[in-house]
């Protein structure tokens, strides 16, 4: 039994003889991919809801115990998307929601691109997006570090296109893994991207950022620290307990904090938006009272979850959260520190300093509209209470 954990499902894949895991994982995470391509949000509720679009994606995607067709843009050309009008014309019609005929391009020798393809306005996008997760000691100081990031592109492009994709400084790039399209043996070489791409949205390239440019010491002992962790906002998180351990304070401050430059510069400032803090309190926890100078607080009496939104952090206030929490009778307070979560995004802004340097098409004879940008993000940042 191989199993994933997303959007709060498990997804389990019963495995009869010897396989390979990291298939298996891949394959489970291409599905709630296409899950949520298809969808917009994967949960129980949609999947009841689009149960014969869920089975007929299986059938497509695995046939016979074998992983086949996994490109949403081939799958989107078999298996109609459900929405309000398709399911009209399918009720009115009479007619199935599958193909009658494979795509175009289904049993060539590149089987992500249907032939035919044509715009108007020929574009193509790039996202790098990279993510952090990092853990805050209770003395401020950044005890574990990992980046990890991708990019996303939008091909609008006629014809079969053939692009050559050039980056500035890519050896900062570690385990990576590319999408089918990719000529492999060149990006292992020369760390371009040679390709023919998918029309549409497809995932390019997933990477991890060495996480040497983080740290002044070498090793991966327990007395490693990031001193230049990339987490361009600070919070200080206190919570003490009354004399009779039934309730307790908690008291957090959040602010901007320099980040380092990998050039050797000075420190500086980024804009960070849609900063949250979320606060998982004990079980044992009876009721809260919290309060803020910015933002507004929201609590989850069932899961005792409690998160502070903040936004963006003003010029002439320092956020503020205080407030009181009660535990339940003749309970005592839990012996492990509480562990907070912090949530930001930082736009123009990437970790590794990864861009874009050239884009080159060739087969084709004209100019695409090229845009290209950069986010950098939470993805699991723990912040120890001391």
């Amino acid at each position: 039994l191989i199993s994933v954990y997303r959007h709060r499902l498990f997804l389990l894949c019963v495995v009869a003889d010897e396989v390979a895991p990291a298939l298996v994982v891949e394959f489970l995470h291409r599905v709630l991919d296409t899950f949520a391509d298809y969808f917009a949000q994967v949960n129980e509720a949609t999947i009841k809801e689009n149960f014969s679009t869920v089975y007929q994606l299986l059938e497509e995607m695995c046939d016979n115990g074998f992983p086949m067709i996994t490109e949403p843009n081939a799958l989107k050309s078999m298996i109609t998307p459900p929405s309000i009008q398709n399911r009209i014309l399918t009720a009115v019609s009479g007619r199935s929601a599958v193909a009658d005929e494979l795509p175009d391009g289904t049993v060539s020798s590149i089987p992500w691109r249907r032939k035919g393809v044509h715009y108007n306005v020929n574009s193509i996008y790039f996202d790098i997006v990279e993510e952090i997760d990092c853990v805050v000691g209770r003395n401020g100081q950044v005890v574990s570090c990992d980046v990890r990031g991708e990019l996303a592109c939008r091909a609008n492009l006629s014809g079969m296109p053939d692009l050559l994709v050039t980056f500035s400084d890519p050896w900062v790039m570690r385990d990576f893994s590319l999408h089918p399209c990719v000529r492999v043996s060149r990006f292992e070489n020369e760390r371009a991207l040679s390709f023919v791409p998918p029309d549409g949205a497809f995932n390019m390239l997933s990477y991890r950022v060495d996480p040497a440019i983080f740290s002044t010491s070498t090793g991966t002992g327990a007395g490693r620290q990031f001193p230049n962790a990339p987490v361009p906002i600070y919070c200080r998180p206190m919570v003490t307990y009354g004399p009779n351990s039934q309730d307790g304070r908690v008291e957090v401050l959040v602010g901007a904090k320099a980040m380092p430059s990998r050039a050797g510069g000075r420190p500086e400032f980024q804009l960070a938006e849609d900063i949250a803090v979320v606060i998982p309190f004990p079980r044992t926890v009876r009721s809260t009272d919290l309060k803020c100078n910015v933002g507004s607080v929201l609590c989850d009496e069932t899961t005792k979850v409690c998160r502070w939104s903040i936004g963006r952090i003003p010029k002439d206030t320092t956020p503020k959260l205080t407030g009181s929490f009660t535990f339940l009778p003749d309970i005592p307070p839990p012996e492990d520190a509480l562990t907070m979560l912090l949530e930001f995004k930082v736009a123009d802004t990437s970790v590794s300093k990864l861009t874009v340097s050239d884009i080159a098409i060739h087969g084709e004879s004209y100019d695409p509209y090229k845009y290209i940008r950069s986010t950098l993000r939470a993805g699991r940042v723990q912040v120890r209470c001391p």
